[in-house]
């Protein structure tokens, strides 16, 4: 704003001395005090009309403000129907106010009415306030009528008693580290299940009697590692071959209680060489012994005594009768080569009647590809029962 400047004193008739020098000063001031006086006018007539302007701008904004808080309680209110309707609608998540607690097996609430699940469905239940406390299963009755709800909870994460709970399709989502229990098979997708706890290289995982699973320092150079098991039912043959390969140098066959179907048969073996069970190029030494009431003997044969080259001895005299059964270990010596024959050596123990006795021995291939399998059979009859159990042993 433009700064008037002050006329000078005006002359007076009390003072002739002075009057006609303060009569010119006044007289020549009048001039430059007009033309600041019309300019301070002017810029009061520029700023009332722009203070007018801006009061009118703020009035529209005003306006437009109440406009877009009466479309957002417009669009709040619409937010909110349709979050009514989905919770009415068939098919969406429910909520439930049943006093409930966490925790494994059958699990029973009342939820939102008019509900569209299926018995057989997944559903999480999860509390509303923390929905990391929640439990999962199938569902195993459902009335959409009254809402009764009804799981088998097989999968529970965090703990806990509450009253407001959200129930929607699908497992539990974990979003924290928390203790879950599982009581079926799990799979995990493209995610890596990770148990930390205890980690470290080298380490394996194990379990107690309870089934609580922890990390432990592995077993030294020597120890067997299981790999799997064949179970004789009135089989005709037996064949091990999870699995031979070139993990480890040598692999152990666990047979027990070997029952034959046929009383007095040759238990016999053929070796899975080249990707094929061969029938010939055998060769063995067979020991056995037994004991019986008030007698005893030893003898032995082999491959070129019996003439015999298309299968291996392992066993004779093996028994049916109640209480009869035949135990062997065979230990299998660097199966995966293909530049050294096969060999492995053998020994056991046999109940028939009254009579034990003490089979063992040694036998081979002179086969040199790969051997991924044995397999055994009777000389007469099928394997009544018995258990076949391979494990590797440890190189270091």
């Amino acid at each position: 704003m433009t700064t008037i400047t002050a006329l000078p004193t005006p002359p007076s008739r009390d003072d002739p001395t002075n009057f006609a020098s303060r009569g010119d000063a006044f007289l020549g001031a009048l001039p430059t005090f007009v033309t600041e006086t019309n300019t301070v006018a002017g810029e009061v007539n520029t700023n009332a009309s722009n203070a007018a302007t801006s009061a009118s701008n703020a009035a529209t904004s005003v306006s437009d403000a109440a406009a877009q808080v009466a479309l957002a309680t417009a669009e709040a209110d619409a937010a909110a129907a349709s979050a009514a309707s989905a919770l009415a609608s068939p098919g969406t998540s429910a909520v439930s106010t049943s006093n409930l607690t966490i925790g494994l097996g059958s699990q029973s609430l009342m939820m939102t009415v008019g509900k569209a699940f299926v018995v057989g469905q997944t559903v999480t239940i999860a509390s509303t306030a923390s929905p990391n406390n929640a439990m999962a299963g199938a569902i195993t009755a459902h009335d959409s009528g009254t809402g009764a709800l009804t799981i088998n909870s097989t999968y529970v994460t965090g703990s806990g008693t509450y009253t407001a709970w959200t129930v929607s399709l699908g497992a539990v989502a974990v979003t924290v580290d928390a203790a879950r229990t599982w009581t079926t098979k799990q799979t995990f997708g493209a995610d890596t299940f990770r148990y930390t706890d205890g980690a470290g290289a080298g380490k394996v995982f194990t379990s107690d009697a309870e089934g609580d699973g922890s990390w432990q320092t592995a077993a030294a150079g020597g120890s067997l590692i299981y790999l799997s098991t064949v179970t004789a039912s009135n089989s005709a043959t037996v064949d091990v071959e999870t699995t031979f390969d070139s993990t480890y140098d040598t692999y152990v066959l666990e047979v027990s209680g070997l029952v034959a179907q046929t009383n007095d048969t040759i238990l016999q073996a053929l070796l899975k060489i080249g990707g094929s069970y061969v029938t010939s190029n055998y060769y063995f030494y067979l020991r056995f012994g037994f004991s019986s009431a008030g007698s005893g003997s030893t003898a032995s044969e082999t491959s070129s005594s019996l003439g015999v080259t298309t299968y291996i001895q392992m066993a004779r005299n093996v028994g049916n009768a109640a209480g009869d059964s035949l135990n062997l270990t065979l230990k299998i010596k660097n199966p995966a080569s293909t530049s050294l024959g096969k060999s492995f050596e053998f020994s056991g123990s046999a109940i028939s009647g009254t009579v034990v006795r003490n089979p063992g021995g040694a036998a081979g291939n002179t086969g040199t590809s790969a051997m991924t399998g044995i397999r055994f059979q009777m000389s007469s009859g099928n394997i009544t029962s018995g258990t076949f159990r391979l494990y590797g042993v440890k190189n270091s």
